[in-house]
């Protein structure tokens, strides 16, 4: 069993509608950022984006942050879902 899908399956004992369409927009979602990523020059990195006082690469390692913070979470929420007998 796949534990990825697996905690979108229930909550609480009852189904949730949408949690395999959430998976896979969050799966399209995220190979889409780490092409656009991959597609900078380096040069990019280095530019201070319009109106802000942060370059490309202080933005991106924020969203890298951001991302594992809720990755974090996500774990955290189903560990506590399992240990109280949930699986």
């Amino acid at each position: 069993m796949n534990p990825k899908k697996e905690i979108f399956r229930e909550l609480r004992g009852r189904p949730l509608k949408h949690g395999g369409q959430t998976l896979a927009r969050l799966d399209r979602v995220h190979e889409e950022f780490i092409r656009a990523i991959a597609a900078l020059p380096d040069t990019a990195l280095k530019q201070t984006l319009p109106g802000k006082p942060y370059t490309t690469q202080f933005m991106l390692e924020g969203a890298v942050r951001h991302h594992v913070y809720h990755a974090g979470q996500v774990a955290l929420l189903r560990n506590a879902l399992c240990s109280s007998g949930r699986k």
